[in-house]
């Protein structure tokens, strides 16, 4: 066997010269008679060569004289299907498409938040959840991992991720909480926030701003003093609530039990989670068309407001609300993907969980706008002046509740379905977490069920902040900001990373065995059948995915920046029994500030450490872009030259032809 000729050593030589194509590495080979096999170390397009072994990294493999390629143990594999699609719509979906978007709508003019809603899906939405899937079936490795192994400069990007995983996961347990808070105090008869179980006899109430408060809503006081046991500002801890640490604990319970044998485990699940509250969200919805009051939420809902379309801020929260009700920038689709086979079709599952989710997030819309209307009739107010934000759910949702006979019984159901969607939503956040610990040193060889109770734990123990007196206040703080820029700046950089350095090509037609690779470069094989449909698609998601996508994350980033800096912060307070608008104190805007910066410096700091193989990526870039600038200059007749460059990372003068599609070697000479 010639170690100088790769391609005879192996009848499967395909197999790795393909998988070269993830890391963007090429190989150099060495026989060892002794050990009769042969090493395929790696030197990266930087010129970096590595010499690891494959226990060491992943990248790294021996191929046995018989041909077998030997690796780390396989992925983990989901069952079926089903349960990986289940799984992916579980975490798309959860309580942000009951009351971030019915949120969204009700303070964006109606229906004329729909428009831009869509516009930003099909835009941004489809064509980043698309690149991730990509990213994890490829790569084979949570977020952490993923970039570094695609693309190494961009390193933190997975890691910014990571950070904005644990704060969303954290924040969302809190949710989790109040569910089962709710779940439990329905198992009355009326349930525990009427007026008659909280309030009791209110002409015995001395108080007068505690009886008016009873008279109004004491569905708002239930929420603000019995669950979230709040103070009047964000400053001041006193009280702790024991029921509510009850409920975090039951929370984190319930999650460790769903997830502690990985995806075998929330796979089966999943086929609970994910359709429960479809079931759900139907028996309501033909309920809510009996109440009172709603056509006029319906018409809320869907009348549009278009003068607000000209608000740039109805842009901003539309491209918001699709990041969080895809999941994006949290790692979370990445790790799903990655236990799919990298051969897997990806689109059609991206397409319909995209359709799932919005179709969702309208189907929960018409349901809560029902409910909007019936207690904004009762009221005799109008449907805008409801309360929102989670006091969506935990105030109007459960207020119109009361009104639907038997109360129990709705109660009961509605917040079942709620704690399916927050359970389903936590599932691959804690399975991307324990990857992350098991790619760490010394970490590899824990069981995995150990690394998720060591995780549940800890978020168990930091949960107390929330039972404070200004816990609610700290968990609108890191809802409001922890995902706010760090989201933007995750999925832009997925964009430049995969979609510019490592490329299209690679991405889209990895899967189908077409990609040609050579000791000096890699290139997408002539497509031989279907070639109009291929080269459509080819450009259509390179336009995609390297012009527009960028483009719009570049706006919206700048204008929701601008937003931000044009005044200073506010949260909503419970004070005299009544919500108030109060300015966050000076503290919390040194904590806003280290929370944003915690969860986007990892990407420049990522970029630092690995800045070698940036330079050389960037200048191959630039070659890149010569080359292909004299090929068209060949083909319009402008030049009769061909492009010679010395492509420094191998050691070969690459020899680029205007008028051929191939690359032809010439060995390298001193120069």
């Amino acid at each position: 066997m010639d170690p100088e000729k790769p391609e005879n050593i192996s009848p499967n030589h395909d197999d790795i010269r393909s998988h070269l194509i993830t890391s963007s590495l090429s190989p150099h080979h060495q026989y060892n008679d002794k050990s009769n096999t042969l090493s395929v170390s790696m030197r990266s397009k930087g010129g970096i060569k590595s010499n690891v072994s494959d226990e060491s990294y992943e990248n790294s493999y021996r191929y046995l004289k018989s041909g077998q390629l030997t690796a780390r143990p396989k992925k983990e594999r989901w069952s079926s299907r089903a349960e990986y699609i289940l799984s992916l719509v579980g975490y798309a979906v959860g309580f942000g498409n009951v009351w971030r978007f019915s949120y969204y709508v009700q303070l964006n003019g109606g229906g004329a938040f729909l428009i831009p809603y869509f516009l930003m899906l099909f835009i941004l939405g489809v064509p980043a959840f698309y690149l991730e899937v990509h990213i994890g079936k490829i790569s084979q490795v949570g977020p952490l991992n993923a970039m570094h192994r695609l693309v190494p400069p961009f390193c933190g990007v997975g890691l910014a991720a990571i950070v904005t995983m644990i704060y969303i996961t954290f924040n969302y347990s809190l949710l989790i909480a109040y569910v089962l808070f709710y779940l439990f105090s329905s198992f009355q008869n009326p349930p525990a926030w009427s007026s008659l179980a909280y309030c009791g006899n209110i002409s015995r109430i001395n108080d007068s701003l505690l009886r008016q408060a009873c008279n109004k809503s004491a569905p708002t006081l239930f929420y603000y003093s019995s669950v979230a046991g709040v103070t009047s500002t964000i400053e001041d801890t006193t009280g702790f609530s024991w029921k509510l640490m009850l409920c975090i604990i039951g929370a984190w319970l319930l999650i460790f039990l769903c997830t502690f044998k990985g995806i075998k485990s929330f796979g089966k699940i999943a086929y609970v989670t994910t359709i429960f509250p479809y079931i759900v969200l139907t028996v309501l919805l033909i309920r809510g068309a009996t109440f009172e009051g709603a056509g006029e939420g319906l018409k809320a809902l869907f009348y549009p407001n278009l003068k607000l379309l000209l608000n740039f801020k109805v842009w901003l929260q539309a491209g918001s609300q699709i990041f969080f009700s895809l999941s994006l920038g949290t790692g979370g689709n990445i790790v799903l993907a990655s236990h799919l086979d990298q051969k897997t079709n990806v689109f059609p599952s991206v397409i319909f969980v995209s359709l799932v989710n919005s179709g969702t997030s309208i189907f929960s819309g018409i349901v809560v706008f029902m409910i909007l209307g019936h207690n904004a009739h009762l009221r005799g107010e109008s449907v805008q002046d409801i309360v929102a934000g989670p006091g969506l759910v935990f105030i109007a949702v459960a207020s119109a509740l009361l009104d639907t006979p038997p109360a129990p019984l709705w109660s009961v159901l509605f917040f079942l379905m709620m704690l399916s969607l927050g359970l389903s939503s936590q599932f691959p956040s804690i399975q991307s977490l324990t990857e992350a610990a098991r790619s760490l040193p010394y970490m590899s060889k824990v069981h995995e069920t150990i690394i998720s109770f060591i995780i549940c734990s800890i978020f168990t123990v930091c949960s107390v902040i929330f039972v404070l007196g200004n816990g609610q206040y700290i968990f609108g703080l890191i809802d409001e900001f922890a995902a706010s820029y760090s989201l933007f700046v995750v999925i832009f950089f997925e964009f430049i990373g995969v979609a510019w350095f490592f490329g299209v090509n690679k991405i889209l037609w990895y899967q189908t065995g077409e990609i040609i690779v050579t000791a000096a470069t890699s290139r997408l094989a002539r497509i031989r059948s279907n070639k109009w449909f291929k080269g459509f698609t080819l450009y259509f998601w390179s336009i995609s995915w390297i012009i527009v996508a960028p483009l719009v994350m570049i706006v919206i980033f700048s204008g929701s920046l601008i937003y931000q800096l044009t005044g200073r912060p506010k949260y909503t307070a419970f004070q005299n029994y009544t919500q108030v608008q109060v300015h966050y104190p000076i503290w919390s805007l040194a904590v806003i500030v280290f929370i944003i910066l915690s969860t986007i410096i990892p990407v420049p700091l990522g970029m630092l450490y690995e800045y070698k193989e940036l330079w050389h990526m960037i200048k191959n870039s630039l070659f890149s872009v010569r080359r292909r600038i004299m090929r068209i200059s060949y083909k319009l007749g402008l030049t009769q030259t061909q492009d010679y460059a010395v492509d420094d990372t191998m050691d070969h003068i690459v020899h680029y032809s205007a008028n051929e599609d191939s690359v032809s070697l010439v060995k390298n000479k001193e120069h």
